[in-house]
């Protein structure tokens, strides 16, 4: 998964490069049993949050999903100084697949908009609304 965090009403580019910005994965299940012969991984455990990894910069960051269906009422929770956007969704994390989520935050609208997209590009946009 790769999170890209963008600005959207209230924000500017500038602003965000100045903040300070965190991004957590909620409701992702770490662990996972592989079947050797077809290669197939299968999440288990408890779910739980993530820290995706900074790709350089404070509004890129990625991370490994074992494939499974995650869901929650904050599936990700961008911070920005101190303040929480949260994005409720469900979504399933393919094997094999990158996905691509575009975050555009709003303080006016108190929405966020999210593109998805694979390795393959599938042209969906699975926008949400932080709260």
């Amino acid at each position: 998964a790769v999170i890209n965090v963008k600005a959207g009403n209230g924000f500017t580019d500038e602003i965000l490069a100045q903040s300070t910005i965190s991004v957590k994965m909620n409701g992702i299940k770490t662990g996972a049993t592989v079947n050797l012969t077809n290669g197939t991984a299968t999440a288990t455990g408890t779910a739980k949050t993530i820290l995706p990894l900074e790709n350089g910069n404070n509004r890129s960051c990625k991370a490994l999903v074992v494939p499974q269906t995650a869901s929650g009422d904050n599936f990700i929770t961008v911070n920005i100084d101190g303040r929480d956007f949260n994005l409720n969704k469900e979504f399933t994390f393919v094997g094999g697949k990158r996905h691509t989520f575009s975050v555009t935050v709003s303080k006016t609208s108190n929405g966020i908009n999210v593109g998805i997209g694979a390795w393959e590009d599938d042209d969906i946009d699975n926008g949400g609304v932080a709260e």
